[in-house]
């Protein structure tokens, strides 16, 4: 394989891993809003998590990641069943979906971390797992996991050898909404005019300077112009830099779009039971400092849940509901400060 054919695989790897975090991201976030008891239709959420994890499979079939795409293969053949009423939401259910999202995830990390650490043999029982849900025989799981002999066939790892984590670091990205885009490329187009403008008033500078006669009548209205444009141009400038720091403001989601599956695994292994209630996500703030909160709230979210919810027999003693609800409120005051109130 040529330099030219790694660089393009290394291209299509790293597209793969942004659209694969995003389908999985969108999977759980379904699947815990899946388990929350209500009794509304959930069609259309197991529709969209279906889709997420078939979406998900032909991606990786795209690069070739033959593993990831037969787990995804395994996932969708469970939801699929549910989809048809033919499988029952139970506790089970949502434990082996949990579980499979937990070592998909773990598989997806292994390509940004340019290691495996996940074994062959965890995601064969996983599979088993699911497959024994809509009543395959293990054996069958099993074949499954086998792909054709075809000596021709690259292995991922002749494919994709470890490559480096810094492959793909270097290549740091920003999401940027459409609004914020279409506002920078509104200063962008005044300052091309503003440009327009500046090129024409050196032109008459310069035939001044070519008329000596005609410089104490001219000079004062050109003088004016100069002056205008120069206000307008640092108006928009200044706009420009406000717009660009706007792009480099990250959404709370950003970090706290997996809190409910962290407290959902805290809960579990406390053998307690949560609901985590998240309000003013869209609230925005710089990236750098987000990044410094997650950690911290966290540690803040595992202490509510140890300390501050109770097993769900001393709970139906008090006549409280089973499952406890712990609250994160982020809000922005008038003088653009954050707060956050948790409880």
């Amino acid at each position: 394989m040529n330099r030219k054919q790694e660089d393009f695989l290394k291209e299509l790897l790293a597209d793969f891993k942004v659209e694969a975090a995003e389908h999985h991201e969108v999977f759980v976030s379904c699947l815990l809003e899946l388990e929350k008891p209500d009794t509304g239709d959930h069609q259309p959420i197991v529709e969209k998590m279906f889709r997420e994890i078939h979406s998900l499979k032909g991606a990786a079939r795209a690069v070739s990641l033959l593993d990831i795409e037969r787990f995804c293969q395994s996932m969708e053949n469970v939801l699929s069943l549910v989809k048809q009423d033919k499988l029952e939401k139970s506790k089970s259910f949502f434990d082996e979906m949990h579980d499979a999202s937990d070592l998909l995830k773990e598989m997806l990390e292994n390509l940004e971390k340019g290691k495996r650490t996940v074994k062959a043999e965890v995601v064969a029982n996983l599979i088993i797992r699911l497959e024994s849900m809509k009543g395959q025989s293990t054996q069958n799981a099993l074949n499954d996991l086998q792909p054709p002999a075809n000596p021709d066939q690259k292995t991922e790892q002749e494919m994709y050898p470890e490559l480096s984590t810094s492959s793909y670091n270097s290549r740091a990205t920003v999401r940027i909404t459409t609004e914020k885009l279409s506002s920078i490329l509104t200063r962008a187009e005044e300052l091309v005019i503003a440009k327009a403008y500046l090129h024409q008033y050196s032109g008459e500078i310069k035939s001044l300077l070519r008329k000596p006669s005609l410089i104490p009548d001219e000079l004062p209205e050109i003088s004016k112009k100069i002056d205008l444009l120069d206000r307008s141009s640092s108006r928009i400038i200044d706009d420009l830099l406000v717009d660009i720091k706007q792009t480099l403001l990250t959404p709370f989601s950003f970090i706290t779009s997996n809190f409910p599956k962290i407290a959902r695994d805290i809960a579990k292994d406390l053998g307690k039971e949560v609901h985590l209630s998240i309000s003013g996500e869209n609230i925005e703030i710089d990236k750098r400092i987000l990044e410094g909160m997650k950690d911290p709230l966290i540690h803040i979210l595992r202490n509510c849940i140890d300390h501050g919810i109770e097993q769900p027999v001393e709970r139906r003693h008090f006549g409280k509901p089973d499952a406890g609800t712990i609250s994160l409120e982020i809000s922005q005051t008038p003088d653009n400060k954050i707060t956050q109130v948790s409880h």
